[in-house]
């Protein structure tokens, strides 16, 4: 479960300088997308059973759900869906921008939740980004 705000109050701070529990969801579950995805990419064979990559596996498996979606109550079958995903929208950011990039945004969050910056590393949002990663998975 995540707990985000939802209500005004000058005295509290939000990082993003605007509250918008919405946003704020989709930021932690881009984050886990990108920390899972790294880790699940980078144990490699272990996880693919015999297909050559990630992009590979799910081409076979298809895109079964948004990059920013939360697994949570979803079931173990969607959560290991969207790791094979996640690891291959890593494979997709090293493969197409480069690793050192990757290694950019990966750090830029400086270990707070939510604070990749993908727009300032690849000067394009996750939105934009996953829809490349979609179409780099069917071509």
């Amino acid at each position: 479960a995540h707990v985000v705000r939802c209500f005004e109050d000058d005295n509290v701070i939000h990082v993003a300088g605007k509250v918008s529990p919405i946003d704020d969801i989709e930021v932690i579950n881009t984050e886990l997308a990108l920390a899972e995805g790294v880790a699940t990419w980078g144990a490699g064979k272990y996880w693919l059973g015999g297909a050559a990559d990630f992009r590979s596996y799910v081409r076979s498996t298809g895109i079964q759900y948004p990059l920013t979606q939360s697994y949570e109550g979803l079931g173990y079958d969607a959560q290991d869906q969207m790791y094979y995903q996640w690891a291959s929208f890593v494979e997709f950011l090293i493969g197409t921008y480069g690793r050192e990039r990757f290694d950019q945004v990966y750090v830029s969050g400086k270990g707070d939740p939510g604070s990749a910056d993908y727009q300032g590393v690849y000067n394009k949002s996750i939105s934009t980004l996953e829809n490349e990663w979609k179409g780099w998975i069917q071509s």
